[in-house]
């Protein structure tokens, strides 16, 4: 069903034109180089799951930035924006789901004082993910990509809330996954920009503000990395991810996340994910596109 917003300023989508007859929807979204959704509120709930890149969500007035790794709940009164900065690219799934199965939902699960707490905030509830459990939202988002492609249930997505809401429980909310003081927090999380992680270890080192030797102290107490461990993590995470997303070839990848020697590439990236580039991107094209 098509539908003209070009004037309207108050946008509210409605559940029986988003997916009339199903319990949840769910979509693999790429904004690029600035472009991105108008502001709209709706009468269904939605979560999402930042694949790549780095994108603006406005919600509710506030702005903030969203990064790989990211996931957010969205409650049918706020009202939200989501785009990709100039030049730049965003690629999230994103499941909406009927308020009346959310409802029906909560008091089975023993949810209703999370909620409560979730719906009284001024900003939705929200989770950066590391290392395991980004790996099990990934897994959860996927697998409901395939399911509304071919017969979207009710307990497909009751496995889908079992799986990813205590993820908001078992970790701090995104405003507050500061690990380290301020200024490593800050380099940390500008590191995940593409153009920082191709300049790679100098380009850490300047975002941090303090010398090498301080940085790799600080650093290691609060992440148990050494930089360049830090800074090859983050470029290994960025490649998997252009992998499963795109249709690039590898020595393109490579070279776009900083790699300029293939075969270390190669090396590398066995070492983190048990295969090859090659086979991970042949397995993603198969278990991850709707």
């Amino acid at each position: 069903m098509s539908r003209d917003f070009s004037n309207d300023l108050k946008l509210r989508l409605r559940w029986e034109e988003i997916a009339p007859g199903r319990d949840f929807h769910a979509a693999l979204v790429r904004f690029t180089n600035g472009s991105g959704g108008m502001e709209h509120a709706h009468d269904f709930w939605e979560m999402m799951s930042v694949v790549s890149g780095h994108g603006v969500h406005t919600v509710n007035g506030a702005a903030e930035t969203l990064h790989e790794g990211d996931l957010r709940l969205i409650r049918p009164q706020d009202r939200h924006r989501i785009g990709a900065p100039p030049g730049g690219i965003l690629l999230f799934v994103n499941v909406a789901f009927r308020a009346e199965a959310w409802a029906d939902f909560l008091p089975a699960a023993g949810l209703i004082d999370d909620a409560s707490a979730w719906e009284s905030t001024a900003q939705p509830p929200g989770v950066y993910l590391k290392d395991g459990r980004r790996e099990i939202a990934a897994e959860a988002f996927q697998r409901m990509l395939r399911a509304f492609q071919a017969q979207p249930t009710r307990l497909e997505l009751c496995r889908f809330w079992s799986i990813v809401l205590p993820l908001f429980q078992s970790q701090d909310s995104a405003t507050n996954s500061k690990s380290g003081p301020d200024w490593l927090s800050r380099a940390c999380r500008a590191m995940h920009d593409p153009q920082n992680l191709v300049e790679g270890l100098p380009r850490l080192i300047a975002l941090s503000g303090v010398s090498p030797a301080h940085l790799s102290r600080t650093l290691q107490q609060h992440h148990g990395l050494t930089p360049t461990e830090f800074v090859n993590d983050l470029r290994l995470t960025r490649a998997a991810s252009l992998l499963a997303t795109t249709t690039d070839e590898i020595i393109v990848i490579a070279g776009d996340c900083g790699f300029d020697n293939l075969s270390y590439f190669y090396r590398r990236f066995r070492q983190k994910y048990g295969c090859t580039p090659r086979d991970y991107q042949l397995h993603a094209q198969r278990s991850v596109a709707p």
